[in-house]
């Protein structure tokens, strides 16, 4: 007598299906977060230009310095008395050249904000800063969903691989399942089966080290379900659940 047992389909597909949808909403998530939101707000920033000078501005450089809290430093620098001391405090505010320098204008761009200064007289007229469409927050939120949703994904990809490696194995020497050991049949000592027309679940009985063990056997985990049970309760006596309206638990 051999009896072997895999997951069964409708588990394999639900865990394997869950599995998916997290790791997909991770992906799409974090592709927003590190790719997409930046490259929308690089988009934005061309915008700024000139129709002409977008093409030359492709590969601007983005400078994290180039925040709205450096607004009151930006007012400072371009009070300097002419361009080239403009210029140098820029850098010292900015820490680099601008992202570009236009016929009319010279550009520093951020990750979410962007700073136009007119030019004006041969020098550097007032500030037009700009905060982007998507913000600072967005792009955390974003980047934070997708490590939460990947931990998950992480967790899921662990059940399934759990749900894939079941085994069942029922042959004349008794019972293995789910790394316990071999179950031997002297061993087997009764049958709980009250939650199973509810829960579809039976509790096997069995000692080991002199102390009273439980081994579960689902109907929704196990596609030989049927087969199992009724080899175990046929040889050991045990009253089956599936014969009953109202199972109860029976011991042998």
């Amino acid at each position: 007598m051999l009896i072997e047992s895999g997951p069964t389909t409708e588990r394999r597909v639900r865990t394997s299906l869950g599995f998916l949808m997290v790791a997909v909403f991770a992906v799409w998530f974090g592709y927003d977060g590190w790719i997409g939101y930046p490259e929308h707000n690089r988009e934005e920033h061309l915008e700024q230009l000139a129709v002409e000078e977008r093409e030359q501005a492709a590969n601007l450089p983005v400078y994290d310095s180039v925040t709205e809290a450096e607004n009151d430093g930006l007012a400072k620098a371009l009070r300097q008395p002419n361009l080239a001391a403009q210029e140098q405090a820029l850098e010292r505010l900015y820490g680099a050249p601008p992202s570009f320098r236009g016929k009319a204008a010279w550009y520093y761009f951020g990750p979410v904000y962007c700073v136009k200064i007119p030019i004006d007289g041969g020098k550097l007229g007032d500030a037009m800063p700009l905060r982007l469409q998507k913000t600072a927050l967005d792009i955390l939120l974003q980047k934070g969903l997708a490590i939460a949703l990947g931990i998950v994904g992480l967790v899921l990809g662990w059940q399934v691989l759990g749900v894939m490696r079941t085994r069942l194995r029922l042959d004349d020497e008794g019972l293995v399942y789910r790394g316990r050991g071999r179950v031997a049949w002297d061993d087997m000592k009764s049958l709980r089966s009250g939650e199973f027309a509810k829960k579809g679940w039976v509790d096997l009985v069995y000692m080991r080290g002199g102390a009273e063990r439980l081994l579960r056997l689902d109907e929704y985990h196990l596609a030989e379900f049927v087969a199992a049970l009724n080899q175990i309760c046929e040889r050991m006596g045990f009253e089956n659940p599936l014969s009953k309206n109202e199972p109860v638990a029976a011991s042998g």
